[in-house]
């Protein structure tokens, strides 16, 4: 289980800790949050917590962190919440993450937002499975496209191959070898 940021009376933290749930121990990680933040939600996908808003003690945040809890780093998005936010829940079901209500410094929020994750990537950009290459928010505009190196399928002994794989690109209007960034000429 991992902690991240919080309070120690009225010092708000960046820090993250991991706490064994078997053994009862609990460990202060050298990664740390890109800043301080209490009263953000966070929601865990396969190997990756995500952190949506927050305060950092001057104002709500929007912010969106990426956490992997195998190599234990931590990485903003580039992508933001439709607006700042902090003390909102969320929740994941299937492979979208949903985050309700909050506080925007004004006012206590009955909005619902849902932050779609059709993709799961490794480290160095390999794509494991794709059905939609971007994060997005419905009915939100504003999208990041993920760059992918390579693309690899499992061939009958389930060893990973690397495969000749084609996105649409549509600044090119074309199909483009996801290994190569060669045109697909029709």
């Amino acid at each position: 289980m991992y902690i991240f940021g919080g309070r120690d009376g009225s010092t708000r933290l960046n820090t993250i800790y991991k706490f064994n749930i078997t053994n009862g121990t609990v460990t202060k990680l050298s990664t740390k949050l890109p800043q301080i933040l209490t009263d953000g939600c966070c929601s865990i996908y396969n190997d990756n917590v995500f952190i949506f808003g927050g305060y950092n003690g001057s104002i709500r945040l929007n912010t969106i962190y990426k956490f992997n809890c195998t190599s234990e780093t931590i990485e903003t998005l580039s992508i933001t919440l439709p607006q700042a936010l902090s003390s909102e829940s969320c929740s994941a079901y299937n492979s979208d993450i949903y985050i309700f209500g909050g506080y925007d410094g004004t006012n206590n929020l009955n909005t619902i937002y849902n932050f779609s994750i059709s993709f799961e990537l490794t480290a160095n950009n390999v794509l494991l499975y794709c059905a939609n290459s971007k994060y997005n928010f419905g009915l939100i505009t504003d999208q990041v496209n993920i760059p992918i190196k390579n693309v690899y399928i499992g061939d009958s002994n389930n060893a990973a191959q690397l495969a000749n794989a084609y996105l649409y690109d549509e600044t090119k209007s074309a199909w483009v070898n996801v290994n190569t960034g060669e045109v697909l000429t029709v």
